[in-house]
Protein backbone atom coordinates (compact mmCIF):
# COMPACT_ATOMS: atom_id res chain seq x y z
CA UNK A 1 0.00 0.00 0.00
CA UNK A 2 1.07 3.32 -1.00
CA UNK A 3 0.76 5.85 2.01
CA UNK A 4 0.77 9.59 1.34
CA UNK A 5 0.84 10.94 5.06
CA UNK A 6 0.36 14.49 6.24
CA UNK A 7 2.44 16.11 8.96
CA UNK A 8 -0.70 18.39 9.81
CA UNK A 9 0.16 20.32 12.12
CA UNK A 10 3.37 21.63 9.57
CA UNK A 11 0.66 22.59 7.01
CA UNK A 12 -1.77 24.24 9.59
CA UNK A 13 0.68 26.31 10.16
CA UNK A 14 1.96 26.85 6.90
CA UNK A 15 -1.67 27.84 5.19
CA UNK A 16 -2.51 29.90 8.73
CA UNK A 17 0.20 32.43 8.06
CA UNK A 18 -0.19 32.69 4.73
CA UNK A 19 -4.15 33.23 4.78
CA UNK A 20 -3.29 35.75 8.01
CA UNK A 21 -1.32 38.22 5.68
CA UNK A 22 -4.60 38.62 3.40
CA UNK A 23 -7.18 41.43 4.07
CA UNK A 24 -9.97 39.29 3.63
CA UNK A 25 -8.70 36.62 5.83
CA UNK A 26 -10.92 34.23 7.89
CA UNK A 27 -11.06 30.65 9.15
CA UNK A 28 -12.59 29.31 5.90
CA UNK A 29 -9.33 30.41 3.74
CA UNK A 30 -7.15 28.28 6.31
CA UNK A 31 -9.43 25.56 5.65
CA UNK A 32 -9.57 25.61 2.28
CA UNK A 33 -5.73 26.10 1.69
CA UNK A 34 -5.34 22.77 3.41
CA UNK A 35 -7.23 20.86 2.04
CA UNK A 36 -6.20 22.34 -1.13
CA UNK A 37 -2.52 21.27 -0.60
CA UNK A 38 -3.73 18.09 0.09
CA UNK A 39 -5.34 17.49 -2.81
CA UNK A 40 -2.52 18.95 -4.52
CA UNK A 41 -0.32 16.13 -3.11
CA UNK A 42 -2.67 13.17 -4.08
CA UNK A 43 -2.77 14.50 -7.49
CA UNK A 44 1.07 14.03 -7.34
CA UNK A 45 2.07 11.19 -5.69
CA UNK A 46 -1.10 8.99 -6.49
CA UNK A 47 -1.57 7.09 -3.12
CA UNK A 48 -3.38 4.22 -2.32
CA UNK A 49 -4.75 5.90 0.83
CA UNK A 50 -3.48 9.40 3.11
CA UNK A 51 -3.09 9.79 6.88
CA UNK A 52 -2.73 12.86 8.40
CA UNK A 53 -1.25 13.06 12.01
CA UNK A 54 -1.58 15.77 14.69
CA UNK A 55 0.09 16.95 17.69
CA UNK A 56 -3.04 16.96 19.30
CA UNK A 57 -3.09 14.43 22.43
CA UNK A 58 -5.65 12.24 23.13
CA UNK A 59 -4.35 11.46 26.51
CA UNK A 60 -4.44 15.18 28.17
CA UNK A 61 -3.32 14.46 31.66
CA UNK A 62 -0.17 12.50 31.00
CA UNK A 63 3.09 14.22 30.37
CA UNK A 64 5.51 13.16 27.75
CA UNK A 65 8.95 12.22 28.25
CA UNK A 66 10.37 14.86 26.81
CA UNK A 67 8.98 17.25 28.40
CA UNK A 68 9.23 15.34 31.78
CA UNK A 69 13.54 15.13 30.44
CA UNK A 70 13.83 18.89 30.03
CA UNK A 71 12.02 22.02 30.95
CA UNK A 72 13.29 24.00 27.76
CA UNK A 73 12.10 21.25 25.07
CA UNK A 74 9.95 23.39 22.42
CA UNK A 75 9.28 26.09 25.48
CA UNK A 76 9.86 28.81 22.12
CA UNK A 77 7.03 27.49 20.78
CA UNK A 78 4.49 30.65 20.51
CA UNK A 79 0.93 29.06 21.24
CA UNK A 80 -2.01 30.29 19.22
CA UNK A 81 -5.44 28.52 19.99
CA UNK A 82 -6.66 30.38 17.27
CA UNK A 83 -5.02 28.23 14.92
CA UNK A 84 -6.38 24.61 16.12
CA UNK A 85 -9.59 26.02 16.13
CA UNK A 86 -9.48 24.97 12.03
CA UNK A 87 -8.64 21.67 13.10
CA UNK A 88 -11.95 20.20 14.29
CA UNK A 89 -13.68 21.42 10.94
CA UNK A 90 -10.81 20.07 8.89
CA UNK A 91 -10.88 16.70 10.64
CA UNK A 92 -14.58 16.85 9.59
CA UNK A 93 -14.01 17.29 5.90
CA UNK A 94 -10.86 14.81 6.05
CA UNK A 95 -13.32 12.01 6.91
CA UNK A 96 -15.48 12.76 4.21
CA UNK A 97 -12.96 12.95 2.22
CA UNK A 98 -11.60 9.11 2.66
CA UNK A 99 -8.71 10.37 4.74
CA UNK A 100 -7.09 8.87 8.59
CA UNK A 101 -6.83 11.13 11.17
CA UNK A 102 -4.22 10.01 13.81
CA UNK A 103 -3.59 11.36 16.96
CA UNK A 104 -0.69 10.65 19.78
CA UNK A 105 -1.40 9.56 23.72
CA UNK A 106 1.18 11.64 25.03
CA UNK A 107 3.58 11.92 22.97
CA UNK A 108 3.77 14.02 19.25
CA UNK A 109 2.68 13.90 15.39
CA UNK A 110 6.30 12.73 14.89
CA UNK A 111 6.26 9.87 16.53
CA UNK A 112 2.99 8.56 14.54
CA UNK A 113 5.05 9.27 11.02
CA UNK A 114 7.75 7.19 12.60
CA UNK A 115 5.40 4.62 13.67
CA UNK A 116 3.84 4.23 10.07
CA UNK A 117 7.05 4.33 8.92
CA UNK A 118 8.37 0.95 10.50
CA UNK A 119 5.36 -0.75 9.86
CA UNK A 120 4.26 0.12 6.33
CA UNK A 121 6.84 -1.61 4.15
CA UNK A 122 5.17 -0.87 0.87
CA UNK A 123 5.68 2.82 0.19
CA UNK A 124 5.21 5.82 2.42
CA UNK A 125 5.55 9.53 1.55
CA UNK A 126 5.37 12.00 4.13
CA UNK A 127 4.75 15.68 3.53
CA UNK A 128 6.33 17.59 5.91
CA UNK A 129 9.04 20.78 6.38
CA UNK A 130 10.03 19.72 9.58
CA UNK A 131 14.18 18.98 9.19
CA UNK A 132 13.08 16.60 12.64
CA UNK A 133 11.43 14.40 10.11
CA UNK A 134 14.43 13.70 7.95
CA UNK A 135 15.43 11.15 9.99
CA UNK A 136 13.15 8.94 8.88
CA UNK A 137 14.18 8.69 5.45
CA UNK A 138 14.53 4.16 4.85
CA UNK A 139 13.73 2.00 1.76
CA UNK A 140 10.20 2.70 2.39
CA UNK A 141 10.04 6.18 3.71
CA UNK A 142 10.59 9.41 1.41
CA UNK A 143 10.13 12.92 2.62
CA UNK A 144 8.26 15.28 0.40
CA UNK A 145 9.36 19.58 1.29
CA UNK A 146 6.37 21.30 -0.43
CA UNK A 147 8.42 24.29 0.20
CA UNK A 148 11.72 23.78 -1.95
CA UNK A 149 9.84 21.00 -4.05
CA UNK A 150 12.43 17.90 -2.62
CA UNK A 151 11.67 14.31 -2.64
CA UNK A 152 14.20 12.96 0.06
CA UNK A 153 15.11 9.17 -0.68
CA UNK A 154 18.05 6.85 0.25
CA UNK A 155 19.41 8.08 -2.55
CA UNK A 156 19.52 11.17 -2.57
CA UNK A 157 19.83 11.83 1.09
CA UNK A 158 23.68 12.61 1.55
CA UNK A 159 24.04 15.17 -1.62
CA UNK A 160 21.11 16.97 -0.52
CA UNK A 161 21.72 16.87 3.75
CA UNK A 162 25.10 16.87 3.57
CA UNK A 163 25.60 13.83 5.84
CA UNK A 164 24.58 10.24 5.76
CA UNK A 165 21.08 9.21 7.34
CA UNK A 166 22.96 7.06 9.86
CA UNK A 167 24.85 10.15 11.66
CA UNK A 168 21.84 12.82 11.01
CA UNK A 169 20.59 12.32 14.65
CA UNK A 170 23.33 12.51 16.31
CA UNK A 171 24.87 15.28 14.43
CA UNK A 172 21.69 17.36 15.39
CA UNK A 173 22.10 16.07 18.69
CA UNK A 174 25.98 17.54 19.40
CA UNK A 175 24.87 20.82 17.22
CA UNK A 176 21.50 21.20 18.67
CA UNK A 177 18.18 22.61 17.26
CA UNK A 178 16.84 26.07 17.89
CA UNK A 179 13.44 25.53 16.86
CA UNK A 180 12.74 22.97 19.60
CA UNK A 181 15.20 25.12 22.19
CA UNK A 182 17.74 22.27 22.38
CA UNK A 183 20.96 23.51 23.16
CA UNK A 184 23.97 21.72 21.59
CA UNK A 185 27.72 21.68 22.32
CA UNK A 186 28.99 25.21 22.42
CA UNK A 187 30.74 26.07 19.23
CA UNK A 188 29.97 23.31 17.16
CA UNK A 189 28.55 23.52 14.35
CA UNK A 190 27.47 20.48 11.21
CA UNK A 191 31.18 20.37 10.85
CA UNK A 192 32.97 20.13 13.54
CA UNK A 193 30.38 17.63 14.88
CA UNK A 194 31.14 15.50 11.80
CA UNK A 195 34.68 15.53 12.79
CA UNK A 196 33.61 14.73 16.45
CA UNK A 197 31.95 11.74 15.23
CA UNK A 198 34.99 10.53 13.14
CA UNK A 199 36.96 10.60 16.66
CA UNK A 200 34.62 9.86 19.40
CA UNK A 201 37.64 9.26 21.48
CA UNK A 202 37.33 13.09 21.70
CA UNK A 203 34.39 13.56 23.61
CA UNK A 204 34.53 14.19 27.11
CA UNK A 205 32.07 12.83 29.92
CA UNK A 206 30.60 16.56 29.65
CA UNK A 207 29.66 16.41 26.46
CA UNK A 208 28.17 12.76 26.18
CA UNK A 209 25.86 14.09 28.83
CA UNK A 210 24.32 17.00 26.61
CA UNK A 211 24.45 14.66 23.70
CA UNK A 212 22.86 11.48 25.22
CA UNK A 213 20.02 14.09 26.76
CA UNK A 214 19.71 15.63 23.25
CA UNK A 215 19.40 11.93 21.83
CA UNK A 216 16.23 11.40 24.31
CA UNK A 217 14.74 14.17 22.73
CA UNK A 218 15.63 14.35 19.19
CA UNK A 219 15.91 10.52 18.28
CA UNK A 220 12.17 9.15 17.11
CA UNK A 221 13.55 5.84 17.51
CA UNK A 222 13.53 6.63 21.15
CA UNK A 223 10.02 7.70 22.06
CA UNK A 224 7.16 5.41 21.67
CA UNK A 225 8.80 2.22 21.69
CA UNK A 226 11.04 2.88 24.68
CA UNK A 227 9.93 5.77 26.86
CA UNK A 228 6.28 4.98 25.99
CA UNK A 229 5.02 1.78 25.44
CA UNK A 230 2.10 2.55 25.91
CA UNK A 231 1.71 4.68 22.80
CA UNK A 232 2.08 1.75 20.56
CA UNK A 233 -1.77 0.37 21.37
CA UNK A 234 -2.54 3.51 20.66
CA UNK A 235 -0.96 4.48 17.40
CA UNK A 236 -1.84 0.57 16.19
CA UNK A 237 -5.81 0.23 17.10
CA UNK A 238 -5.86 4.03 14.58
CA UNK A 239 -3.45 2.56 12.57
CA UNK A 240 -6.10 -0.97 12.11
CA UNK A 241 -9.13 1.23 12.21
CA UNK A 242 -10.96 0.71 8.92
CA UNK A 243 -10.67 3.32 6.38
CA UNK A 244 -13.27 6.34 6.35
CA UNK A 245 -15.38 6.29 2.88
CA UNK A 246 -15.38 9.40 1.00
CA UNK A 247 -19.01 10.83 0.81
CA UNK A 248 -19.42 13.95 -1.54
CA UNK A 249 -23.15 13.92 -0.10
CA UNK A 250 -21.45 14.82 2.99
CA UNK A 251 -18.56 16.75 1.78
CA UNK A 252 -20.47 19.18 -0.13
CA UNK A 253 -23.54 18.99 3.24
CA UNK A 254 -20.62 20.05 5.49
CA UNK A 255 -19.50 22.92 2.72
CA UNK A 256 -22.52 24.59 3.36
CA UNK A 257 -23.12 24.68 6.91
CA UNK A 258 -19.91 26.12 7.43
CA UNK A 259 -20.19 28.48 4.34
CA UNK A 260 -17.73 27.81 2.27
CA UNK A 261 -18.68 28.22 -1.18
CA UNK A 262 -15.42 27.97 -2.83
CA UNK A 263 -15.99 24.24 -1.84
CA UNK A 264 -18.51 23.55 -4.16
CA UNK A 265 -17.20 22.72 -7.56
CA UNK A 266 -17.58 19.30 -7.98
CA UNK A 267 -15.03 19.13 -10.67
CA UNK A 268 -12.01 20.38 -8.30
CA UNK A 269 -12.87 17.84 -5.38
CA UNK A 270 -13.48 14.80 -7.47
CA UNK A 271 -10.51 13.25 -7.44
CA UNK A 272 -11.86 12.00 -3.80
CA UNK A 273 -14.97 10.47 -5.11
CA UNK A 274 -14.48 9.31 -8.56
CA UNK A 275 -11.19 7.33 -9.54
CA UNK A 276 -11.94 3.93 -7.52
CA UNK A 277 -15.18 4.55 -8.30
CA UNK A 278 -14.08 4.51 -12.33
CA UNK A 279 -11.94 1.43 -11.71
CA UNK A 280 -14.89 -0.70 -10.46
CA UNK A 281 -17.54 0.56 -12.62
CA UNK A 282 -14.67 -0.56 -15.56
CA UNK A 283 -13.65 -3.92 -13.83
CA UNK A 284 -17.95 -4.50 -14.08
CA UNK A 285 -17.69 -4.15 -17.66
CA UNK A 286 -14.96 -5.97 -18.41
CA UNK A 287 -16.33 -8.57 -16.50
CA UNK A 288 -20.17 -8.12 -18.10
CA UNK A 289 -18.48 -8.55 -21.52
Amino acid sequence: MKLLIIDGNNLLHRVYWVAKKQETYNMNQVVLSFLKSIKYNISKFNPDRVICTWDKKLQSNVSNFRIDESDTYKANRLKNDEIYEATYIIDEFLDTLGIKVMYPGCLEADDIMHYISIKNLDENIIISTDKDILQLVNEHTKIYNPVKKILYNTNNFESLVGNSIKDFVLIKAIVGDNSDNIKGLTGYGIKRAKKLIQHPEKITDEQMVIIEQNLKLIDLSKGWQVNEPQEEYIYREQYNKEWPIADKNKFFELCEKNNISEFLNINYWKIFFEPKTKKINNLIDFLSD
